[in-house]
């Protein structure tokens, strides 16, 4: 019952937002993804404090979702020779978006993931968001620049002769939330 009153309520503002990210073919498919989630969730017990907000945010990341997913199916027919680099880049993405996504805002982790992780024209990007080409580009840039800032102050890093960065190993007294450094034990990285 309460599934059926909270989506009720939100429904229409939901698929109005929506319908501006996404072409008007694939609304309704992102908007069972964000049903069944909050199902599962209402399923599961799991106390959503402010249904709305809560919705617009699954909604958002259900979006991003589906434009990655997107540009990686188009990419991976385009691409027919597959190398043993690109398995190591596909694994150091595994560990990396949430990593990002930790330590950023959406409004900077979603654009610097898909243009440095995903390697999605900034343009594009731009297109995705509904965002101006020039706020993505200085979101990108303030990103780079925040995981730059926490990079220096949380790790040692190793660099190689020419001077690209071969290793990291976190201080003692880093600033990565337990979460983040559980991911990066659970791939075995050494950072």
């Amino acid at each position: 019952m309460e599934f059926e009153k909270i989506w009720n309520a939100h429904y229409p503002a939901l698929k109005n937002f929506v319908s501006v990210k996404v072409p008007q073919q694939e609304v309704d498919d992102i908007l069972q993804t964000v049903s069944l989630e909050l199902h599962k969730n209402i399923q599961n017990g799991k106390e959503i404090r402010n249904p709305k907000n809560w919705l617009f945010q699954v909604s958002r990341n259900t979006i991003a979702d589906h434009f990655k997913k997107q540009y990686k199916s188009n990419a991976s027919e385009l691409n027919f020779a597959h190398t043993e680099q690109e398995d190591f880049e596909d694994c150091i993405c595994d560990i990396v978006e949430p990593i990002i996504k930790g330590l950023l805002p959406e409004k900077y982790s979603t654009p610097l993931i898909l243009s440095d992780l995903y390697n999605i024209p900034q343009k594009e990007i731009a297109n995705q968001l509904n965002l101006s080409y020039e706020n993505v580009k200085s979101r990108i840039l303030r990103a780079r620049k925040k995981i730059k800032e926490i990079a220096l102050q949380s790790t040692d890093l190793e660099y190689n002769t020419k001077g690209e960065v071969i290793g990291a190993k976190l201080k003692p007294n880093h600033n990565f939330p337990l979460e983040l450094v559980k991911i990066i034990k659970k791939f075995e990285v050494e950072i």
